[in-house]
């Protein structure tokens, strides 16, 4: 099986990457954040991801976890962020990562990663995070992967179908 990673700060262009994979075929998971933020939102929580920061934490650990546990069969499977993203988060966020996400952060191996730079224009011209918070993130994810024995190979920033191309290419 090969495990491929994408990382990045919010909208860089990852979701976009996974959406076409799947679309043509592959084996693609978007990311736990995404589900976990919508189910907490059904339980009245605003922003859940700033709110119980802690707990949103754990809940998207718990998926991506169950998520990877899942796909272990398949020959290749892209994954929108891996358990070594939501060890950068906690850092970001200032909290004490749960007993056991660093140990599991350098167990559980991906076979590449690659990483997308945060793109000039958001989707939508969404804003998530506020500038600086955007580029600790940056600075955090990179930090968090190198710490963790990987070296992402980065995406050029281009279209969807470029990147996609880039990407096969390098695995």
């Amino acid at each position: 099986m090969t495990t491929i990673i994408f990382t990045g700060p919010p909208f860089s262009g990852k979701s976009s990457v996974i959406d076409r994979l799947k679309e043509q075929g592959y084996n693609a998971v978007p990311e736990s954040a995404r589900y976990v933020l919508d189910s907490l939102r059904s339980l009245r929580f605003k922003n859940p991801h700033k709110e119980k920061r802690d707990l949103f934490q754990r809940e998207v650990i718990t998926r991506q976890l169950s998520l990877e546990d899942q796909n272990q069969q398949a020959p290749l499977v892209f994954y929108d962020r891996g358990v070594v993203d939501n060890l950068a988060y906690y850092l970001l966020d200032g909290l004490e990562p749960p007993s056991g996400l660093v140990s599991l952060a350098n167990s559980r191996r991906y076979d590449v990663v690659f990483y997308f730079k945060s793109l000039e224009k958001s989707a939508g011209n969404r804003v998530v995070t506020d500038e600086e918070e955007k580029r600790a993130l940056e600075r955090l994810i990179k930090e968090t992967y190198l710490a963790c024995g990987y070296t992402p190979i980065e995406v050029p920033e281009t279209d969807v179908e470029t990147r996609v191309n880039f990407i096969l290419e390098h695995i």
